[in-house]
């Protein structure tokens, strides 16, 4: 296991995240080289794909997600608001919707407003803050303003 570490400003230990960059150095190839065997294209051979994606693990690599969400404009993420969560219709329904998600490669972000409009409100605004892709509510009432907020 390798490790890239940083200092802060009390001389603690803190891991630094690895990037492609450093993938590309330690391996003596090219960034878009990298990017390419980290994406299985083809346009890069068999054995420097397996070379990389070797390395990527053993540095502990993963994808900036925050970043491919902004070239891509896609956060493949779904918000999810219930009232109730000790309901076990909920229960359910959300462990079949993160069967689904889990087949397509989304999260989800799960918020609880316990039959409360405000804080209904506050989780509508935060899941459209983090650009999540879209959201399924269980709405307090089909009579309030907050469903419409949920219209991207």
């Amino acid at each position: 296991m390798l490790y890239l570490l940083n200092w802060d400003m009390e001389n603690r230990i803190i891991p630094k995240k690895v990037t492609i960059k450093h993938i590309a150095k330690i391996a003596g190839v090219s960034v878009s080289t990298v990017s390419r065997a980290l994406r299985n294209d083809p346009t890069a051979s068999p054995n420097t794909i397996k070379r990389i994606l070797k390395l990527a693990e053993k540095l502990n690599y993963y994808p900036d997600s925050l970043a491919k969400s902004l070239r891509q404009k896609k956060t493949n993420t779904i918000g999810i608001i219930f009232n109730d969560l000790n309901n076990p219709f909920y229960t359910e329904i959300l462990s079949e919707i993160g069967e689904i998600l889990n087949e397509k490669n989304y999260s989800m972000i799960i918020c609880y407003s316990n039959y409360d409009f405000n804080l209904e409100r506050k989780n509508i605004l935060t899941l459209l803050s983090k650009r999540v892709d879209g959201v399924i509510i269980s709405p307090i009432s089909d009579k309030n303003d907050n469903i419409k907020t949920c219209v991207i």
